[in-house]
This record gives structure tokens, sequence and C-alpha cells, in this order.
């Protein structure tokens, strides 16, 4: 348990990996979070952790699955 400043017990707890590996993103996606850096509108610190990225032809990225469903689901009531 940690104590911070105002005397508060917090207690850290592990969070199990779901994954065993990072799951790559679409060529396009890191294409554009690359161009971003580019553009200064993701900081330059994050170069390298974007950069090594797996990335794959044929991924289809997950957050796209996600907002499609939520919207198709609105769309219907």
């Amino acid at each position: 348990m940690n104590v911070n400043d105002k005397n508060m017990l917090w207690e850290s707890i592990n969070i199990p990996k779901k994954y065993n590996e990072q799951l790559p993103v679409s060529l396009a996606k890191k294409r554009d979070l690359m161009n971003l850096i580019k553009k200064g509108v993701i900081p330059q610190d994050y170069f390298s952790f974007f950069d090594n990225l797996p990335s794959a032809n044929g991924i289809r990225d997950q957050a796209l699955w996600n907002l499609d469903d939520e919207q198709e689901t609105l769309d219907e009531h």
C-alpha cells in the first residue's frame, strides 16, 4: 500500500495482461499515426512507440468495428 500526501491509503493491484503481445494495427492506421507525428499533432516523443507498432496488410482495426456496430445499433432505435 502507498500513502500519498493526504494520508490516504491506496492499494496496488496487478491487472493481468489480456494479450501476450501487441496486436497489429492496419498499415493505413500506422501510416496515419506516423503522419500525425510528422505534422506535430502527436508529440515527437512518441515516435519510437508508434514506429515500433506491429502492422500488417489485411488487419481490420478493432476500433472501427466497434464504432460501426454501435452506430448501426443506434440507427436501428
